[in-house]
């Protein structure tokens, strides 16, 4: 049997000395190695393809998730657990502080555990870095607002059609939302403007 150590198999030329100088019986135990090697490649790359993937989805489905939690909060609810790698918290957390929907549960954790949230949501941290900053930190990372936001995204109802309060915007989520909103009518008016050849001067003249 070949000795695979003695080739470099992606070594062309070395390969095609060896096939000229032994024996057509060992030259088929080469092809025969060589087959190995390649489904052994074929197999890795698959299997790296296929944890790629499933990285990839789980990366959606994280961001899915702070986004949702951004409407949550918005809402006056508690968020969700933010899952990674399909888990929804650390290995080593206790059952009464794996399930914080608040920023004030979050602010009860004690600080070893609260680090080993910053772990989980591979948020960096130093010995310097205080209770109330690594808080802020773990909230921020799953969608949550500011502190001092917390009360966005209230709605009102005035004259029978809802409105969002002027909170909202302070709301990066929301805030984006509305742009785009925004951004879409605008757009929208002056392809109108253009259509119907209303310039601003005819509108000065109309309304003088």
């Amino acid at each position: 049997m070949i000795d695979i150590n003695s080739l470099d198999l992606s070594d062309r030329d070395a390969v095609t000395r060896w096939t000229d100088t032994h024996s057509d019986e060992e030259n088929w135990e080469l092809a025969v190695v060589m087959l190995k090697r390649l489904n052994r490649d074929l197999r890795g790359t698959r299997e790296l393809m296929v944890e790629n993937r499933k990285r990839s989805d789980n990366r959606a489905q994280t961001l899915r998730s702070i986004e949702l939690n951004a409407r949550m909060q918005a809402l006056g609810h508690p968020i969700l657990p933010v899952a990674i790698d399909g888990k929804t918290y650390p290995d080593d957390m206790p059952k009464n502080h794996r399930r914080p929907g608040t920023i004030d549960q979050f602010r009860a954790i004690p600080d070893e555990y609260l680090n080993s949230w910053l772990r989980f949501y591979n948020q960096a941290f130093t010995e310097d870095t205080t209770h109330e900053q690594k808080v802020r930190t773990i909230w921020s990372s799953i969608g949550g607002a500011s502190p001092e936001y917390h009360a966005d995204y209230m709605l009102t109802v005035s004259n029978g059609n809802e409105r969002k309060d002027t909170l909202a915007s302070r709301n990066p989520a929301l805030q984006r939302r509305e742009h785009d909103k925004a951004s879409i009518v605008t757009r929208k008016k002056r392809n109108w403007r253009v259509k119907t050849g209303m310039t601003a001067e005819k509108r000065r003249r109309a309304m003088t």
